[in-house]
C-alpha cells in the first residue's frame, strides 16, 4: 500500500483515540462517562486522528560502531597460541619475532537489534 523506497522502512498506520474515564471519574473535554466505569476505562465512539504512510527508518538506525564493539566484547575468540623467532629465551638488542599457527580469522554473523552484522577477526600485525 505504501512506496518502499530503497533502504527505507515505511509502514501503514492507523491512529485512533477514544476518550477516557479519569481518576475523579470525570472526561477530559466534557462529555461525562457512564456512571460506574473504572479509571482509565475508554467511552464513546473511536475517532480516527492520522492513516497514513509513515517513514520510520530514523526511528530503528543501525548500531552504532559503539554498540558493535559491546557485541564483539562478549564473543567466545579463540585463545591463539604464540611462538617466537628464536626460540627460547630472547636475547637484549636482537629482534624477536612472535607469532601464532592458528586460526588466522574468525567470522562471526550477529543480529543486533535486527539488524544482521557481520564481524571478522583477525590477529593484528603490529
Amino acid at each position: 500500500m505504501c512506496e518502499q523506497p530503497a533502504g527505507r522502512v515505511v509502514f501503514f498506520y492507523v491512529v485512533q483515540s477514544q476518550r477516557l474515564v479519569q481518576a475523579d471519574g470525570s472526561s477530559v473535554d466534557g462529555v461525562p462517562p457512564l456512571p460506574g466505569l473504572p479509571p482509565g476505562t475508554g467511552y464513546g465512539d473511536w475517532q480516527n486522528v492520522y492513516a497514513g504512510c509513515v517513514d520510520v527508518t530514523d526511528l530503528d538506525p543501525p548500531p552504532s560502531p559503539g554498540e558493535v564493539y559491546r557485541y564483539l566484547r562478549t564473543l567466545p575468540l579463540p585463545q591463539l597460541p604464540t611462538h617466537q623467532q628464536p626460540p627460547g629465551n630472547g636475547l637484549a638488542n636482537l629482534p624477536v619475532i612472535f607469532f601464532t599457527d592458528g586460526p588466522t580469522a574468525q567470522t562471526f554473523t550477529l543480529d543486533i537489534r535486527g539488524f544482521t552484522t557481520v564481524i571478522t577477526e583477525s590477529p593484528r600485525v603490529l
